[in-house]
């Protein structure tokens, strides 16, 4: 509830002020604080609010994570078009500002979507993307959780054998952090 309440006066005092940017975090953190609480329909709004403001400012970074966001709140809705939609948005947007973490983040999502819809094999091309992006920056914990996704969609397919290699792949890397 205070948070609630810090930021809907923060929101009033940069509204007096006019400043895009201000508003475009403030509708993010409000956001953020309704996506916690699972009010999705509510943060939805409020990021297309944030992604208004960003576009306004030219701030890709902004609108890549908006689309993010909003791409999260329809999966979190089982309104798995429109996730896939927000999030293949936010891809490209990573790609263009070559951006490593959020392309790992954003392939990790896009599989996340595949794999509830038992797209098992898109799941691992996506997961793959992931992976191949953590260990060209040799970012040894994002990595591993990309190889333990990718052993849990070939358990899916029943490809065992697969699928502990991966798993005792990822625990090897994993005891070497």
């Amino acid at each position: 509830d205070s948070a609630f309440y810090y930021l809907k006066t923060a929101k009033r005092a940069i509204d007096s002020l006019k400043s895009t940017m201000g508003v475009a975090i403030v509708y993010n953190n409000l956001a953020t604080v309704h996506i916690r609480t699972g009010d999705y329909s509510k943060a939805i709004e409020l990021l297309f609010d944030a992604l208004e403001a960003e576009e306004q400012l030219g701030n890709r970074n902004g609108i890549g994570q908006a689309y993010n966001n909003i791409g999260l709140c329809y999966y979190f809705l089982r309104d798995f078009n429109k996730a896939a939609d927000y999030l293949e948005r936010n891809l490209v947007i990573q790609e263009e500002l070559g951006n490593d973490d959020g392309l790992i983040n954003g392939y990790g999502n896009v599989a996340a979507i595949q794999h509830y819809n038992k797209d098992y094999k898109g799941a691992i091309a996506s997961y793959n993307k992931a992976y191949a992006i953590a260990r060209r920056i040799n970012d040894l914990d994002k990595s591993v959780n990309q190889i333990s996704n990718l052993g849990l969609m070939y358990m899916e397919l029943e490809d065992y054998k697969k699928s502990e290699s991966l798993f005792k792949r990822a625990l090897h890397l994993r005891d070497s952090l």
